[in-house]
């Protein structure tokens, strides 16, 4: 082979290295090249290969959209091959949790409504305070409050599925939890003394004032007069305590309503009925009535689990 051919062949190598370099330079940061920027992620979908089974992400080389998305910065595919989009990440504020709801796994089997990875429905997990990449093809966040308990308050906690399903013993101290609102009730309650009052009112009827029947704790007296009483109890709830004020009664606007009034009520009227208004009106025994009825009171809160500090007689109003 002569020097001229050599030359030639040298040269023609060298101008097809150059296209080859230039139109694969040239394609890929023309056609495949994409960037995703910060704080999002790429959807990729494949668009050749053998369609991927239903309710499934695509398997490794079949068509259809991908489990794994792309992070921030330059990545290139095929657009023959690949369609890709950017999508923005999810982001959860302080004090809010994310819910995540799967579309895309196995169905739940019975008696169960939260779901592990891998199974369609809302996952147990959630995503606490920051940003996430999420798959927007098979998974959803729906936003909700992180639990807050404040000094002064515990939190009782009541599973709604599972072999711990029912309110717990264990009390939730202040501070910030991440807790999937579907797993876990947590009902926030103060603890320490509080104030239930009644107070007797009076109406205008021709020109007097006359006693609003229904108001203040009300009793008959020995000398056959009614005794109304402006009435105060200071009680409260113990932390250890709290569980089972929840799992019994509900709220505290339930305790008030179904033990501590009826208890007042029931209490003084026993206790009461003995005496005439000028018992009543005379220091001492007053003094003694009320007493009693604390030391009653307090038996009774022992029994059902709250703490009655005093019961005090503000005013009395004989009728």
């Amino acid at each position: 082979m002569s020097n001229g051919v050599k030359a030639f062949l040298v040269l023609a190598a060298l101008v097809l290295l150059v296209y080859g370099v230039g139109y694969e330079l040239i394609f890929n940061w023309g056609a495949c090249r994409v960037y995703c920027p910060p704080g999002h992620s790429l959807l990729i979908t494949r668009q050749t290969g053998e369609i991927g089974p239903r309710d499934s992400y695509a398997p490794a080389g079949a068509k259809g959209v991908q489990e794994q998305l792309g992070g921030p910065g330059r990545h290139f595919f095929n657009p023959w091959d690949y369609e890709v989009s950017v999508i923005e990440d999810v982001k959860v504020p302080p004090g809010k949790v994310g819910v995540v709801k799967n579309q895309i796994g196995t169905d739940l089997p019975p008696g169960r409504f939260l779901a592990e990875p891998g199974e369609k429905g809302t996952q147990r997990q959630v995503l606490a305070a920051g940003h996430w990449r999420v798959n927007q093809h098979g998974q959803r966040v729906e936003l909700a409050d992180a639990t807050l308990i404040r000094p002064g308050y515990v939190g009782v906690q009541t599973v709604r599925e599972g072999k711990n399903k029912g309110t717990l013993d264990a009390v939730l101290q202040p501070g910030y939890y991440n807790i999937n609102p579907q797993e876990v009730r947590v009902d926030i309650v103060e603890i320490g003394f509080r104030e239930w009052s009644m107070k007797t009112d009076y109406l205008a009827k021709e020109g007097k004032q006359e006693i609003k029947r229904d108001t203040g704790v009300s009793f008959p007296l020995a000398d056959g007069k009614e005794m109304f009483l402006d009435f105060t109890v200071i009680w409260g709830i113990s932390p250890r305590n709290a569980p089972r004020i929840i799992r019994e009664y509900g709220t505290i606007a339930m305790v008030e309503a179904k033990v501590i009034e009826p208890q007042v009520l029931s209490i003084c009227k026993n206790l009461g009925s003995n005496l005439t208004t000028l018992q009543f009106i005379e220091g001492d025994s007053r003094e003694r009535f009320q007493e009693d009825v604390t030391k009653e009171l307090q038996t009774m809160g022992k029994e059902k689990g709250m703490d009655i500090l005093i019961a005090l007689v503000r005013g009395f109003h004989p009728a």
